[in-house]
């Protein structure tokens, strides 16, 4: 990560790949890389909620229609299983 002080007394922002932040601060450092940090750790999330989302969807669907599932209890329950690890994460 490059941080460069901002000479011209702009607020902090990032422009092709570089921080620029207002002054050689460790604690504004820390905050940018922080925040960066977690919007990774969020993105990695939400993509592998969409995944779970989209490996799930017809068991809802189909449970509507039919009133039952044709997924065994012993599959299910691993399915549940997955969705409490991914929720721990």
């Amino acid at each position: 990560m490059i941080f460069v002080v901002n000479d011209e007394n702009k607020r902090s922002n990032i422009e092709n790949n570089i921080i620029y932040i207002e002054n050689d601060d460790f604690s504004e450092k820390f905050a940018h890389s922080y925040s960066l940090a977690h919007s990774v750790k969020l993105g990695i999330y939400e993509n592998a909620v969409d995944m779970s989302i989209e490996a799930t969807k017809s068991i809802p669907n189909e449970l509507a229609e039919k009133g039952h599932v044709s997924v065994s209890k012993n599959d299910l329950g691993k399915m549940i299983g997955e969705l409490f690890t991914l929720r721990s994460s």
